[in-house]
């Protein structure tokens, strides 16, 4: 999802867990937390009949960590989701950011985030997001929300 710099983030601060129901957390992205993501990115990936059109390798989790937020959710110490938000840059030329950018080109300093394991349109929009476009991939249809139109 393309989405405009925000002058404060909400959220996860640096040492901080956030607890939730059961055994589960949620924090920023540690080093020790991407052989969890991959595993979980593994299970996801659209070869495999998942939703998930590509592959991130554990160089560019390593370097998402050190750049930008990376949330992730653990349950008993173990990742059952995570999100990476990246410079549009960065994916600029994987075919399905191709395919946003041209529904949405977005602006010169939108960002992306996902991939969203769990997620609905709605709880985006109480967020404060809106659709701002839509676009199709391989057959999938997409939705495009960002905070700024």
């Amino acid at each position: 999802m393309a989405h405009q710099k925000a002058t404060s983030v909400a959220g996860p601060e640096p040492g901080v867990v956030q607890p939730i129901p059961g055994n589960e957390e949620i924090a920023l992205a540690e080093p020790h937390d991407i052989d969890g993501m991959l595993e979980l990115q593994a299970k996801y990936l659209f070869d495999r009949g998942g939703l998930l059109s590509v592959a991130i390798s554990r160089t560019i989790f390593e370097k998402a960590i050190a750049d930008m937020p990376v949330i992730v959710a653990r349950r008993n110490c173990c990742v059952i989701g995570y999100l990476r938000s990246s410079p549009l840059a960065v994916h600029a030329h994987v075919p399905i950011i191709e395919a946003m950018r041209r529904a949405y080109p977005g602006s010169a300093d939108a960002y992306l985030y996902g991939p969203i394991c769990v997620a609905s349109l709605r709880a985006h929009i109480k967020m404060g997001m809106r659709a701002v476009g839509e676009f199709t991939h391989e057959g999938v249809a997409h939705a495009i929300l960002s905070y700024v139109g």
